[in-house]
């Protein structure tokens, strides 16, 4: 990757690209072998990825920038998709960005049935108990969005994993009835760990920009249903676009990258998000950043 003069110089990404060019140089992606040290490695493009789409993105160089890095790291072996560039990658479970059930198979016939319990409820539980809802909205919190304004109301949170019942009394009862059907391990040491991770509306405002980003791992995956959609606001994710349905839902691998923009003109934008455990996690090997996050952390520090 060729940056513009005197951009490599002044960036503070100077010393995080000259470790990955000496690391190259010394053969030392050509023996990755171990999860940590192919996280690290990932980690390392992933400052770069989000230096560049979060603080240079208007700079006529950012895409195809953005675009050669994530080809390097599939020929690094880092990635099978120059937008795949999450950290901690487990390559032994599925992966596609985005899976409609009435364009695509779903694999996992417990996802299936969720889906449709989610869609058939959509007008009876899902609209109405959203419609009914107040106070609970507060600003996404993660830094994504550049512009506008971004919302969560959450239903589900936390490790003690209780719903709110009293503001969502219909909406908890399908959710537990979701977590139930979901694919589980069990008899080993995650199976502590709910298939059901977390639950919450998400209302996207006009103006607001998410800019390109990846989920931390590809060990959870998301189901979206599209609530209030009138002017079809769509996620680029990966090579493909999603286009919320109202009473539709998806499954999204949100450790691609995928960005969403919401022009001033848009109506607001909500969808219902369900972040799931990957339910090839009944079978596969399972890495170990769902332990506290911590070899997450220690990637994060010699970062």
């Amino acid at each position: 990757v060729q940056w513009q003069q005197g951009e490599a110089e002044s960036s503070p990404m100077k010393d995080v690209w000259r470790w990955m060019e000496e690391s190259r140089e010394k053969g030392f992606f050509k023996t990755m072998t171990c999860n940590q040290t192919r996280t690290l490695a990932r980690g390392r493009h992933v400052k770069i990825f989000e230096w560049l789409l979060r603080h240079h993105r208007d700079k006529p160089s950012c895409p195809e920038l953005a675009d050669r890095l994530g080809r390097r790291l599939v020929r690094l072996g880092l990635a099978r998709h120059p937008t795949h560039w999450t950290e901690i990658l487990n390559e032994e479970v599925f992966s596609a960005p985005l899976l409609d059930p009435r364009k695509d198979h779903i694999r996992w016939p417990e996802v299936r049935e969720a889906l449709s319990w989610l869609e058939g409820n959509f007008t009876s539980v899902m609209l109405p108990e959203f419609q009914s809802s107040s106070g609970g909205f507060g600003e996404h919190d993660e830094g994504l969005h550049v512009t506008g304004y971004w919302e969560a109301d959450y239903l589900i949170e936390g490790r003690d994993m209780t719903c709110d019942d009293q503001r969502f009394p219909g909406m908890c009862q399908l959710l537990r009835a979701v977590d139930d059907v979901l694919p589980t391990r069990s008899g080993i040491q995650f199976s502590g760990i709910p298939s059901l991770l977390q639950a919450r509306f998400a209302r996207l405002h006009p103006g607001t920009l998410v800019v390109d980003h990846t989920a931390d791992t590809n060990q959870r995956i998301k189901i979206h249903c599209g609530v209030v959609n009138p002017s079809r606001v769509s996620m680029q994710i990966a090579d493909t676009v999603l286009t919320w349905e109202e009473g539709k839902c998806y499954v999204v691998d949100d450790s691609y990258a995928h960005s969403i923009q919401s022009k001033d003109t848009d109506a607001a934008r909500t969808i219902l998000e369900l972040k799931i455990s990957h339910p090839d996690l009944s079978w596969a090997n399972q890495l170990d950043e769902e332990d506290d996050g911590r070899l997450l952390q220690r990637v994060r520090e010699e970062l």
